[in-house]
């Protein structure tokens, strides 16, 4: 297929720290439907996407409902990210971070504040070994079909 072609319609965006449902010490809190649709309907290609992350409150709302009495009415993700979005309360976010489309990662410039994703660039992969060669690889190619 080329690394070509898969960029006209695949990225993927790794979240260093974030662990598998979140609740990690990296910058989980992003925005994906928004570059998504810009792809879509734009045909503008998404690039960095900013992440950020709540201020500790000891306990993990990825997944959770909301204690007895909040009262907001939206499932438990879409209450999260707006309320990080909106910087209210104890969800104010405190560390912001770029994340690149894989194999780049986000790189450090060396000065300003480590918790501002103003600082960071894109960086070069830091692993681009190719795999050796295995019994299942050729599920990994297109389908060419045998004449009978």
């Amino acid at each position: 297929m080329g690394e070509k072609t898969l960029n006209e319609f695949e990225r993927l965006y790794l979240l260093p720290g974030v662990y598998h449902c979140g609740s990690g010490e990296g910058p989980s809190a992003i925005d994906l439907v928004t570059p998504m649709l810009e792809w879509v309907e734009s045909s503008t290609a998404p690039g960095a996407i900013q992440t950020s992350t709540p201020a500790s409150t000891g306990e993990s709302k990825f997944g959770q409902w909301a204690k007895s009495g909040s009262g907001s009415g939206l499932p438990p993700l879409k209450r999260m990210l707006q309320t990080e979005a909106s910087g209210s309360g104890s969800a104010a976010s405190t560390v912001t971070r770029p994340v690149y489309p894989y194999p780049a990662v986000a790189k450090y410039k060396g000065s300003g504040d480590v918790n501002d994703a103003a600082n960071f660039e894109e960086g070069k992969p830091l692993y681009t070994k190719k795999t050796r060669d295995w019994l299942g690889e050729d599920f990994f190619n297109p389908y060419t079909p045998t004449k009978a």
